[in-house]
């Protein structure tokens, strides 16, 4: 069956509408945290323009800024411990509800279903997959989520600072996210024949020790280790594969931003010779250049790690949207009426 990564996108969001409320909650607090994570480079840039040179410091304004970011940091820490709290209940009784539903689909499916596909593949299906499926859900809220607010707040406040600086890092910067969406494309394939071979991997253990006996009495011993190295190989080398095209993305995106700071902070330099901007000014910016182009990093983890967490979520939804034994009905019979 083709599989399409779209409708199991669509059809996750779906089923994480049910949890609104907790969704509401982690978006609100996430507001929050960037929100005050934005907010601390301002202050940073002010304590740096009290300091004007050796003995012109303003230490009244100084000692102000500093409480302030001491209150900023305290509670933007307590909300980066809440958060996780939140994300991980949605996304761990998200999962352990499609567990059970597909458990229980399992119970009324034809035999016919059930018999085309081996006792490791199907447990594959509810262990492996819905872990898989599970941690991309938290790399989801950990970071994409973060990521995307920050890059919006980050641009707001960069704009304020130099329109035409900002111009420049928000035209350069997506190249790495565009990078990232290309070899995510081609990672996709190759996490989805790794987790098909993970589920006939499991077969095969699964039999080997189930019908130990019978490989006894016909001697077929070879012809078994030649079956698992043979579908070993081909996990070993899709993984490989996949692992190897998803790690890629991490370091081209670094690469491309730290070209990208370093223009940066270039053309902000000649901005203070000129007069067009404060040292301070240049110190906010830098660190908004930096946290803007941080997510794009996050967000570049969290499509390769995705590609693999909908791989297994369309193994469940097989086994969701599988067929039902159809039932037949019954005939109740008096003890007069049976003959023989």
């Amino acid at each position: 069956m083709k599989t399409n990564r779209k409708e199991t996108t669509l059809r996750l969001i779906r089923l994480l509408a049910d949890y609104k409320i907790f969704l509401f909650g982690i978006l609100f607090l996430s507001i929050i945290q960037v929100g005050l994570t934005v907010y601390l480079p301002i202050l940073i840039g002010e304590a740096v323009d009290y300091i004007i040179g050796k003995g012109q410091v303003d230490f009244n304004q100084l000692k102000t800024v500093l409480v302030q970011m001491i209150i900023v940091v305290i509670i933007n820490t307590l909300v980066q411990w809440l958060l996780p709290i939140m994300y991980q209940k949605v996304s761990y009784e998200m999962t352990s509800d499609l567990r059970q539903a597909a458990l229980e689909k399992m119970h009324v499916m034809p035999l016919s279903f059930v018999d085309s596909r081996s006792t490791g593949d199907l447990v594959s299906r509810l262990t492996t997959d819905t872990e898989q499926l599970n941690d991309g859900l938290l790399m989801v809220f950990e970071q994409f989520l973060i990521g995307l607010l920050t890059i919006l707040f980050t641009l707001v406040m960069m704009f304020r600072i130099n329109p035409v600086m900002m111009a420049v890092v928000a035209i350069l910067t997506p190249i790495s996210l565009f990078t990232s969406r290309f070899i995510a494309k081609r990672s996709y394939d190759y996490f989805i024949k790794s987790v098909e071979s993970r589920g006939e991997l499991s077969e095969i253990v699964e039999e080997s020790l189930t019908q130990n006996e019978i490989i006894t009495l016909f001697n077929i011993y070879d012809e078994k280790e030649a079956q698992f190295n043979e579908i070993n190989n081909l996990y070993s080398d899709y993984s490989e594969k996949a692992t190897f095209y998803s790690s890629t993305v991490n370091p081209t995106t670094r690469f491309i931003n730290a070209l990208i700071y370093a223009g940066v902070a270039f053309m902000g330099a000649i901005l203070i010779l000129n007069n067009a901007l404060t040292v301070g000014g240049l110190t906010v910016f830098l660190n908004y250049a930096k946290e803007y182009t941080k997510p794009f990093n996050d967000i570049s983890n969290v499509l390769a790690e995705l590609q693999s967490a909908l791989a297994s979520a369309n193994r469940l939804f097989t086994v969701l949207d599988g067929p039902v034994e159809v039932e037949t009905g019954s005939k109740e019979y008096q003890p007069g009426q049976v003959k023989g």
